[in-house]
């Protein structure tokens, strides 16, 4: 259950871990796009995995901002449903770019598992050059 992976996985191994499988299934669907070889099943089996990590990094990102400071913790939400919205409305105009919508949704996914990513080991660092003043 979740209670025995977060009593037994430090918070930022568990998002790196699940941000990485987001990563590599955005390859995955990028791949299958490219091939011409996307089948709905294989649509609906990357979209679950793909939610699942989301589903498991959502919620330690947003506990881990809100204990910053406790009581800004209305405020922290609403900047991070903001940002939330923010990059669906992006990321929905920028898969309409493209002239194949699977290659287009495979990179446009890609992308921004990437950054998140990225974000991430860039705030844990700027965390501990925090923390060391």
């Amino acid at each position: 259950s979740a209670r025995f992976l977060v009593e037994r996985i430090a918070l930022s191994t568990f998002v790196l871990a699940a941000g990485s499988i987001a990563i590599v299934n955005a390859l995955v669907f990028l791949s299958l796009a490219l091939c011409n070889a996307l089948s709905p099943v294989l649509v609906l089996l990357l979209t679950f995995i793909q939610l699942f990590c989301a589903g498991a990094i959502s919620p330690m990102g947003l506990g881990s901002a809100l204990a910053v400071i406790p009581k800004m913790a209305g405020s922290a939400s609403g900047v991070d449903g903001f940002c939330q919205m923010l990059a669906g409305a992006i990321c929905t105009f920028l898969v309409g770019l493209g002239s194949n919508p699977a290659v287009a949704c495979g990179s446009v996914l890609l992308g921004a598992c990437s950054l998140s990513l990225l974000l991430f080991r860039k705030a844990r660092l700027d965390s501990h050059t925090l923390n060391a003043y």
